[in-house]
């Protein structure tokens, strides 16, 4: 948790690491939000070989949305806990995720729409078979910056884009991305990230 200065309430932003991360790795990230926000990094709730993750996911496989439905639960809870435990505001709560991260956050703004005011996914995907549900209007309207690695060997991207259509077609606010990098953000997606938190 990282507090900022001032009697809030906070705008706050919540940083979703990927499979086999913790609560520590998101920090890299967080000099590309802006400056007085609450910000704070929960641990996965799946105990791994090494770290922790929100879904056991296989290597290769696209979960569907029910499959993170422990986990949405979980940061769903959290959420609603942050306003009590740290004066966070209720009306302006955000996700960040890398990876899995950015899974789970797409797959909490479906469940529960109207909980988070818009997503920083890096490098992550949209969970499966998800324009099957009506939980597809959680993301309308939703500003989404979506971080896509153009050698991304985890998530490839033709996966990436095919994600992107689903974010297009469910009417989100979509600010997409392409970066000359692998399963990571360089330093032009640093500057981009920091341009779009900005907006806010």
């Amino acid at each position: 948790v990282l507090e900022p200065p001032g009697p809030g309430p906070y705008r706050t932003v919540v940083m979703l690491h990927g499979r086999y991360g913790d609560e520590e790795v998101m920090w890299i990230f967080k000099n590309a939000t802006p400056v007085n926000w609450l910000k704070i990094a929960p641990r996965g709730i799946v105990p791994e070989a090494r770290g922790y993750s929100w879904h056991p996911q296989e290597y290769g496989t696209w979960p569907e949305l029910p499959a993170f439905d422990p986990a949405v639960e979980a940061i769903a809870d959290f959420l609603t806990a942050l306003p009590r435990v740290y004066n966070a505001d209720p009306g302006q709560l955000y996700l960040m995720g890398f990876s899995q991260g950015a899974a789970v956050s797409y797959a909490t703004a479906m469940r529960h729409p109207g909980l988070v005011q818009a997503i920083a996914g890096l490098v992550g995907f949209v969970p499966g078979a998800c324009a099957a549900h009506q939980d597809l209007r959680g993301l309308a309207e939703l500003p989404i910056f979506m971080a896509v690695g153009q050698k991304d060997p985890l998530v490839p991207r033709e996966q990436a884009l095919g994600c992107a259509e689903t974010l297009l077609q469910a009417n989100s606010e979509l600010c997409y991305h392409e970066y000359d990098t692998g399963h990571k953000l360089n330093a032009q997606g640093i500057r981009d990230l920091q341009a779009w938190w900005r907006k806010f």
